[in-house]
């Protein structure tokens, strides 16, 4: 069955309303992709070794400040003075996706959010699957629901906690809906 903008709608509501339940990483329901609050970014500036991790903070006070522009700058040179980080190049990546989703640029944002999930992220390994989840949201977008829900399914294996599952699942079905 063709996806149409009223579908689309359906599922960005739906998606909004099953992201205030508040999982484990305590999502936000600002938006229709997957937002972490304030204390995962407190935790993770603690727990973190970086060249600048002023830079890294900066670079989310923009995107929470709605600078998507700038936000996206200060993440890539977030990658480019930790080159050896997995956990910055991941959760960079992750962000510009998050940029590129608010501005409606959808296929770049999927491909950053694909791009976290070659980064070795140990505790942190559930931004994975909600990175899947957004990418899955970007193909809704486009209309290519195959791909929406092949990164769904795939989000599942990264979501050992069950931090997304409900909302995995409930897109899934949702899907499966229409």
């Amino acid at each position: 069955m063709r996806f149409t903008m009223v579908n689309k709608r359906f599922v960005i509501v739906f998606t909004v309303v099953l992201l205030s339940v508040r999982p484990l990483h305590s999502q936000v329901a600002t938006s229709s992709i997957i937002e972490e609050n304030r204390d995962f970014w407190n935790q993770l500036i603690q727990t973190i070794t970086i060249a600048n991790k002023n830079l890294l903070y900066a670079s989310y006070v923009a995107y929470k400040d709605k600078l998507y522009d700038l936000s996206i700058d200060s993440f890539q040179e977030c990658i480019a003075q930790n080159p050896d980080n997995q956990l910055i190049q991941g959760v960079a990546n992750y962000y510009i996706g998050k940029n590129f989703y608010h501005i409606g640029e959808y296929k770049k944002a999927a491909l950053f959010f694909l791009a976290t999930e070659r980064y070795s992220m140990n505790q942190y390994s559930s931004l994975k699957a909600a990175a899947l989840i957004n990418a899955a949201l970007c193909y809704i977008a486009i209309d290519d629901i195959a791909l929406a829900k092949t990164y769904l399914q795939k989000s599942l294996q990264y979501d050992i906690e069950g931090t997304y599952r409900t909302t995995a699942d409930s897109l899934l079905q949702s899907i499966k809906e229409h």
